[in-house]
């Protein structure tokens, strides 16, 4: 009779390491608690992730959700061995897109797939996680690791992220008061439409009502690389340069760039409302500034 027979197999054997598991929870726990913040107190090791709406002060809120991953960026992590900031795309990439619902970041909750789980690489994933938390005002409440060696090879991994925010009733976004002649201000990238998948033209029509289309000013979207990619490509694929749009009465449009200037926000005037028989159209003046 074998070892194997006489003792039966092991989880471990089928290249599953709970010790593994449970010495990465231990190490992320002081990230958690980090994030606390009103209507949540972090402490993972349970089976779900609590809050409190009326202790967050939201008398008669709309929960908002969104969930996503980072696509293929968690590439270029692996292949620089850089692992604490692909965490913070994740957060950003769904609680911005809360935010131009009008809504609020509660709390998040990631999950993280591998081959082989290595307990420091995802300590690092946390850590970048648990800064975007952070920088969002919203609790990491929760999350799941998963090790599989079949579906992913040892060194590779996997994330995506789920949110979820409020707004008051009525205060949601978009306002049905859009009209022609508003500002259309732009975010820059590097730190309202979340320009993401679909680039311009597709999130931003979006938000637009019947009759009414935006017109861009290209040469304010910064300047956008190309290995032989067409201008409507690029803008239906990258964001070149923006990273949201917001959509304001031009009255409002010094105080409100002052606002997020105040807050490190980067703002350009980018287009405006106009007129527009079929709905949802993004057209364009100018051109994207080119380089090789």
């Amino acid at each position: 009779m074998t070892e194997e027979s006489r003792d039966g197999l092991t989880y471990a054997q089928a290249g599953l390491d709970i010790e593994a598991s449970n010495r990465m929870v231990d190490l992320i726990k002081p990230l958690v608690r980090a994030t606390a913040r009103a209507g949540a107190d972090p402490e993972i090791g349970g089976f779900d992730g609590l809050f409190d709406l009326k202790r967050a002060g939201f008398p008669d809120p709309v929960l908002v959700a969104a969930t996503d991953g980072v696509g293929t960026k968690v590439k270029i992590a692996i292949e620089t061995g850089r692992h604490d900031t692909i965490g913070i795309d994740l957060v950003a990439m769904s609680v911005n897109d809360l935010v131009v619902q009008g809504a609020e970041p509660l709390f998040f909750l990631d999950y993280f797939a591998c081959g082989k789980l290595a307990p420091e690489v995802g300590v690092a994933v946390v850590t970048g996680v648990a800064a975007g938390c952070r920088a969002a005002g919203c609790a990491l409440i929760g999350g799941e690791t998963a090790e599989m060696p079949g579906p992913y090879l040892t060194g590779d991994y996997d994330l995506a992220g789920f949110a979820v925010g409020a707004a008051e009733r009525g205060n949601l976004l978009p306002r049905r008061d859009i009209k022609a002649g508003d500002a259309v201000p732009g975010l820059a990238s590097c730190l309202a439409a979340h320009i993401t998948g679909g680039g311009l033209p597709d999130n931003i029509a979006r938000v637009l009502p019947q009759g009414l289309g935006v017109e861009l000013d290209l040469a304010r979207g910064g300047v956008a690389t190309t290995g032989g990619i067409a201008e409507p490509e690029m803008l239906r694929t990258f964001n070149c340069g923006i990273g949201m749009v917001v959509i304001m009465e031009p009255a409002a449009a010094d105080a409100v760039t002052g606002l997020l200037e105040r807050y490190g926000e980067q703002v350009v005037p980018f287009g405006q409302m106009v007129e527009q028989p079929a709905a949802g159209v993004v057209t364009y003046r100018g051109q994207l500034a080119l380089t090789g």
